[in-house]
């Protein structure tokens, strides 16, 4: 700290490596699994040595953490541990999701999901789903079925491609899944039609036909 020229440097490299006194591992989800918005799942995983009596669990989506499940809970016991976790209906659906568990105690010992699983909507559309030729003027049932309490309303909207063409409704009641949707005469012709039904409490709780119906002249 005198004088910056005294100085030396180790003349070759030395390793870190892990402290394999201890590890966590992640149980389940796993990889494959197909999770429900609002369903209540359980978080599983085990460990050997003492990583510590606490561990922080994360959602990641891809790379990036979605969510801090829980900053700090109690590793379990008898080497294994639980978390009970209700799915928020704003979780966005996809299936690129993964969960990680890591000692609060050392961070080095961590373990996530060997592959993703999936979350899906609560709300499904039923009908139409694809393939059905509907006629300009014509009325049919909107159907869809839904899992837990997505709200109490839903929006409708028909979509052209991948534009909405129009808002069906802007709320309808969740219950009993049904809406009568007459189609305007001036409903433009087209086979690219397809609709979507959202909750209006939590937006991420949203699902569209699987495939595209036709819309015919009278």
């Amino acid at each position: 700290t005198t004088n910056g020229i005294y100085t030396d440097t180790s003349d070759s490299p030395f390793k870190i490596i892990p402290n394999s006194s201890s590890s966590i591992r992640v149980v389940s989800p796993n990889g494959g699994e197909n999770y429900v918005q609002g369903s209540n799942q359980i978080l599983r995983w085990n460990y050997i040595g003492d990583p510590g009596p606490t561990v922080k669990i994360e959602a990641l989506r891809g790379e990036t953490v979605l969510a801090t499940i829980s900053s700090s809970t109690s590793i379990g016991s008898s080497g294994s541990g639980s978390f009970n976790l209700t799915f928020p209906y704003s979780t966005p659906p996809g299936s690129e999701y993964r969960i990680r568990i890591t000692s609060i105690k050392n961070p080095a010992w961590t373990d996530t999901s060997d592959d993703t699983f999936t979350v899906s909507p609560a709300i499904m559309v039923l009908s139409p789903n694809g393939g059905e030729e509907w006629q300009q003027g014509s009325m049919h049932p909107i159907t869809w079925t839904y899992t837990g309490s997505p709200g109490a309303a839903v929006k409708i909207e028909a979509l052209r491609g991948d534009a909405v063409l129009a808002v069906v409704t802007q709320s309808t009641p969740l219950g009993p899944g049904l809406f009568n949707l007459t189609f305007p005469a001036n409903t433009p012709l087209g086979n690219n039609y397809r609709i979507r039904i959202t909750s209006t409490s939590y937006p991420a709780c949203t699902d569209m036909s699987d495939g595209l119906f036709t819309i015919s002249p009278i």
